[in-house]
């Protein structure tokens, strides 16, 4: 069923109320009428009329002061204010009424057919604006259940608005903290100029897709994220920005890197029984191509359910002592916590040698278990000291 828009009309005058209403009335719209500033006020919170005609003269309030009220009203401020003035008529009253948030201003006297117009004008644009208020409305509630954090930046590459995805991703407490930061704040500054082309080629092409970069969270810890973009468009059809979605990668860069490791350790073993030979060849290669600094190998024995330390590049000889120590006990599970994607929070033996590393002022990457065969044969513990706390 088709809702009739509902009007107030405001005049301090009894004969210019009743005229304009009962032609509004004639004109099929549903009116409600005030005389004063504080019952305009009243009516416009009881009945919610799409539009307020409102009078700039009125014995209590002015009409500019009745509007700034509506509009400072959060409950209110979608409804339509027109201001009418048959004296205030300069530049800077107009201006006046315009910045308390009217959304046009009409003076009188008018011409029965020029009001008629004018209003079904307004209301047009007033339903115009609600549909697209819904419509971005119904916009947002879809951007904040998405599962990948979505954000818009300007032109300049400033925040304008992220999901609660993005904000969590990013590892801050609410959206307030990051708006208006630059979007190249949470990113590597090694990949800023690469991110500062791909923002100007999808400006002129109109998206962008599947961009990798080195992310930053407000900690300062880094993970991989992959970023697709579309420009978001002004009605005239200027570009006014762009909508990026990010999703981190890190866990899926994660098991593709101990896929590689497992492949690359079974290479080595197909050239050699020595397994002791094989984990020495295949730390060096590991640290080389990651650019790290300090690793260890710890090979798996299930037969006396110990981790035997094997081998291991830039650590010191009181972590030698004390990981291999930790690592010849007896325990009822040497595995305990390597089958999970990430060991640094588990309990048990290899959570204990991570904070070996720890104590050795060494950053720890990862503590990786390594399979050949369908079985875990070595744990892999790399990492740096460049950083470490």
């Amino acid at each position: 069923m088709k809702k009739t828009t509902g009007m107030l009309l405001v005049d301090d005058d009894p004969a210019t109320l009743q005229i304009y209403s009962e032609l509004l009335r004639t004109a099929g719209f549903e009116v409600w009428e005030a005389s004063t500033g504080q019952e305009a006020l009243q009516v416009t919170r009881e009945k919610r009329p799409d539009l307020v005609l409102l009078d700039v003269r009125l014995p209590d309030l002015s009409g500019i002061e009745v509007c700034r009220q509506i509009k400072a009203d959060a409950a209110l401020r979608d409804i339509f204010v027109v201001l009418i003035s048959g004296a205030a008529t300069s530049v800077a009253h107009k201006i006046d009424g315009l910045e308390t948030g009217a959304d046009d201003y009409l003076v009188k006297p008018l011409e029965i057919d020029e009001f008629l117009a004018r209003v079904r004008a307004i209301v047009r644009l007033q339903k115009a604006r609600a549909e697209l208020q819904r419509g971005e409305e119904h916009y947002r509630q879809l951007i904040e259940i998405l599962p990948e954090a979505v954000g818009l930046i300007d032109l300049q590459g400033r925040l304008l608005a992220v999901n609660p995805q993005g904000v969590a991703m990013l590892g801050y407490a609410n959206p307030a903290e990051l708006l208006g930061k630059s979007a190249s704040d949470f990113i590597l500054p090694a990949d800023h100029e690469r991110f500062r082309r791909n923002l100007a080629a999808a400006l002129g092409t109109g998206s962008m897709r599947n961009a990798e970069y080195t992310m930053l969270r407000k900690s300062g810890e880094r993970f991989l994220a992959e970023a697709s973009a579309v420009v978001s468009a002004e009605a005239n059809g200027q570009p006014a920005g762009l909508v990026i979605v990010l999703h981190d990668t890190t866990e899926r860069k994660w098991v593709e890197n101990v896929l590689g490791l497992q492949r690359d350790f079974g290479s080595f073993l197909s050239s050699t029984d020595d397994l002791k030979a094989a984990s020495q060849r295949f730390l060096k290669v590991v640290l080389a191509h990651e650019g790290l600094d300090c690793g260890a190998v710890y090979l798996v024995n299930l037969a006396t359910r110990t981790l035997e330390l094997t081998t291991h590049l830039g650590l010191s000889d009181s972590f030698v002592k004390r990981s291999s120590r930790l690592a010849a006990d007896p325990v009822r599970d040497p595995l305990a916590g390597a089958r999970q994607a990430r060991v640094r929070d588990q309990a048990g033996p290899i959570a204990a040698i991570v904070q070996q590393f720890r104590r050795d002022r060494v950053q720890v990457l990862e503590a990786i278990p390594i399979q050949h065969s369908g079985q875990v044969v070595a744990l892999l513990n790399v990492g740096s000291r460049a950083g470490a706390a």
